[in-house]
């Protein structure tokens, strides 16, 4: 059985191509923001968790890694995503939240893959 890996992203398009990216690897539970995810994250146990920083309907991924943190897998391996690099650099500078790698859109997906299968396994 393949490793599973949590996607939360509301752009379609973009969990599209990060899935059939993905999915040669591993098998890819896609979700759209936080309730969605604390679902998932209820009756799953993902390797990793890729996490938009950015979702529809004003969710914020930091409030999804911190439910992560909290309630779910303390040592579980989040990649953070997003286009903004200074929200993303604010956050890692700031200390405030844990998380294992973060990548800016668009995404390298050479790097992004390598990234993946690092924390993976």
């Amino acid at each position: 059985m393949s490793k599973k890996i949590l996607l939360v992203e509301d752009n379609e398009a973009i969990s599209g191509v990060i899935e059939t990216i993905l999915e040669e690897y591993y098998e890819i539970l896609v979700t759209r923001g936080y309730q969605d995810s604390v679902g998932i994250l209820e009756v799953e146990d993902p390797a990793v968790a890729i996490i938009d920083l950015y979702l529809a309907n004003n969710d914020r991924g930091t409030a999804i890694l911190a439910w992560i943190r909290q309630k779910k897998k303390s040592n579980m391996p989040v990649i953070l995503i997003s286009g903004e690099h200074k929200i993303l650099q604010d956050i890692r500078e700031s200390g405030q939240y844990d998380f294992a790698a973060y990548l800016e859109k668009p995404l390298d997906y050479k790097e992004f893959i390598a990234t993946v299968k690092e924390l993976a396994g």
